[in-house]
């Protein structure tokens, strides 16, 4: 069973809006069937931003490619959408679903957009001309269309966020803003994002395809100023610790692999979770494992992207946008938060720096050959050593 699922059981209407890519190979593996009241949007992987449709490789030498809309309501094919941007188009049924809901029962609104993943190979980011326009201080173009489709983005949690107020909801609801994976960097994909100074890409066990930033937001947390926490946790630890927040029990849950971070949230206390499996593939022979300080990394990945790419895009940055401007005037959510008289961040630009990973640029000439992760495991303190430059595997052949 998956969170709506256990959330039903509390009283919940559950809805998704957007990308499910958890399965559809019969009609019990899809999102209504898994225990959503509703679904708008695509069962794969991605969309094209404006059509809709999704061309993917087969591999199969009579059938190269597979080509059609996949856009849905439920299990019924919705057509009719084409031309309507994909962030749009679900930040308004999001929007729709908050205003008609019912507020004598509980709400849990799950909203995977298709920003910023690539779209189709040969259009992979779209947005609206006037809004990449509003990017012209960004040179590559790649990346001015990336900060268009990032802008928007936020834009829909602004609008996503003022329709909470409005449904004088916001102030008993958890709002979580996360990633399921590093960015993608390979051109050839339709990457344009950055990982750096972290090593690694998208689907890579390095620390810039894992490692990832989470934003949660709630009255119920009782904060008084932002709070970085940097205990461990894994993605799977998501379903215990909402499960709890939502008044369940979660012995309830039976034997899963996620451990219940509420306190860890509420008290910044230690993470329970000591040591994650971050993947163990049989078929690539690929593994990586942490354990406290210490992650263990055995095998690369087909591509090999192995290195660090950079740069991160923020070397002499020299934007009109100032975090104070963003924050006090560019931000919905700030403007929302000073009309319900609730405090905001004073100086972002320091919260951003103690988040920020800060590593010698560039890596040092060794710190490739020094880990060749293909031919013996590789082994890192990543407390110490974020980016994975120093590979300490001989000091502790054990």
């Amino acid at each position: 069973m998956i969170l709506p699922q256990h959330l039903k059981k509390l009283g919940y209407q559950t809805h998704i809006v957007g990308k499910w890519h958890l399965g559809y190979q019969t009609r019990e593996f899809t999102p209504t069937y898994r225990g959503f009241d509703s679904h708008l949007g695509y069962f794969a992987g991605y969309i094209d931003y404006y059509d809709h449709t999704i061309y993917e490789d087969t591999l199969l030498p009579n059938k190269p490619y597979y080509f059609g809309l996949d856009f849905h309501n439920g299990t019924e094919i919705l057509k009719g959408q084409q031309g309507k941007y994909a962030t749009h188009l679900f930040t308004e049924t999001a929007e729709q679903i908050i205003r008609n809901h019912d507020t004598s029962k509980p709400l849990f609104l799950y909203l995977p957009h298709l920003a910023a993943h690539a779209g189709n190979l040969f259009k992979p980011e779209e947005a609206p001309p006037e809004v990449i326009s509003k990017f012209k201080y960004i040179k590559d173009l790649n990346r001015r269309i990336h900060a268009a489709v990032i802008s928007l983005l936020d834009d829909s949690v602004g609008t996503v966020f003022r329709a909470l107020h409005q449904k004088d909801m916001l102030r008993n609801s958890i709002f979580l803003f996360v990633s399921d994976n590093g960015a993608e960097v390979n051109p050839k994909k339709g990457g344009y994002g950055s990982n750096y100074p972290l090593r690694g890409d998208k689907l890579t066990q390095w620390e810039g395809g894992i490692r990832l930033p989470a934003i949660i937001w709630s009255p119920l947390l009782n904060l008084e100023k932002p709070r970085i926490g940097q205990q461990l946790m894994h993605v799977t630890d998501w379903l215990p610790t909402f499960y709890r927040a939502a008044g369940g029990d979660p012995s309830d849950l039976g034997p899963i692999d996620g451990f219940d971070m509420w306190n860890t949230l509420l008290y910044d206390t230690p993470s329970p979770r000591t040591n994650v499996l971050q993947n163990l593939d049989p078929v690539l022979g690929t593994s990586a494992f942490r354990i406290q300080d210490l992650k263990v990394v055995n095998g690369t990945t087909g591509e090999g992207f192995d290195s660090w790419y950079g740069p991160s895009g923020l070397e002499g940055f020299d934007g009109p946008a100032t975090f104070e401007w963003v924050f006090k005037e560019g931000s919905v959510v700030a403007q929302v938060l000073n009309e319900m008289g609730m405090w905001i961040a004073e100086n972002p630009r320091d919260t951003y720096e103690r988040l920020r990973i800060k590593c010698q640029k560039p890596p040092p000439e060794n710190a490739f050959s020094g880990c060749q992760p293909g031919k013996s495991p590789c082994l890192f303190n990543i407390t110490d050593d974020p980016c994975e430059y120093k590979n300490i595997a001989n000091q502790y052949p054990e």
